[in-house]
């Protein structure tokens, strides 16, 4: 249930964002992994929607541009080497930094060193989001 709840919050904020899987495979809607995975997933596709105009900007901007949408987190700073490294944290579009994890039971830590002092600060699209896993 933690893995669903949590692939749908960073399934959400990715470009392409579905949850399905093969015809013979058992049903893998929200509400059959309980209370919890089914409000973290509604939270999940609340918080999509907030971001849709967003998101069409950036489609249009990958458009326009050539420049993906869901972007690897060195495009924030090319120079830094370290940042090529990183691969549970992403940037969509340029104003936003996605920290993630599908480990169970692991929080994401966005607090990288060249984070401070730059331009990133938390962002809270709905009441609760610290709270919630996804």
């Amino acid at each position: 249930a933690e893995l669903f709840a949590r692939w749908m919050g960073i399934g959400c904020l990715m470009p392409f964002a579905r949850a399905h899987s093969v015809k013979q495979s058992p049903y893998r809607e929200p509400y059959m992994f309980g209370e919890r995975c089914e409000a973290t997933s509604r939270r999940a596709l609340e918080r999509r929607y907030i971001l849709l105009p967003y998101l069409y900007t950036l489609f249009h901007e990958a458009h326009a541009t050539g420049l993906p949408v869901m972007r690897p987190l060195w495009f924030a700073d090319p120079t830094d080497p370290e940042l090529r490294e990183v691969d549970t944290t992403f940037l969509l579009g340029g104003a936003l930094l996605v920290a993630c994890s599908a480990a169970p039971g692991q929080h994401p830590d966005p607090v990288l060193p060249w984070l401070e002092g730059g331009p990133w600060a938390p962002v809270d699209l709905q009441a609760g989001e610290r709270e919630d896993p996804a």
